[in-house]
């Protein structure tokens, strides 16, 4: 009976952790313009709670960061809960 409620407490951080988090996280990075430059940065894989380096052209929006650091600090959550599938 312990071990239910400690699983609770941990679904309910979680839970709590990515109703507060930044709406722009759970966004695709989105590239716009017609021009040759290529814009490099990150974007956040919510499923993965990581930052991930992105190229593309011209400019960014939505869930596009500069650099990694800023792509974490906004977005990574201190609690994050890993489903891992058994191979039956």
């Amino acid at each position: 009976m312990r071990s239910f409620y400690i699983f609770v407490l941990l679904i309910s951080l979680f839970g709590f952790e990515m109703g507060y988090g930044n709406s722009v996280c759970h966004l695709d990075a989105t590239f716009f313009g017609w021009c040759r430059k290529i814009k490099s940065g990150f974007t956040f894989i919510a499923s993965a709670n990581k930052c991930r380096r992105i190229s593309g052209q011209c400019d960014a929006r939505d869930n596009f960061f500069d650099d990694k650091a800023s792509c974490e600090s906004t977005c990574k959550t201190k609690y994050y809960l890993e489903i891992i599938e058994r191979e039956k």
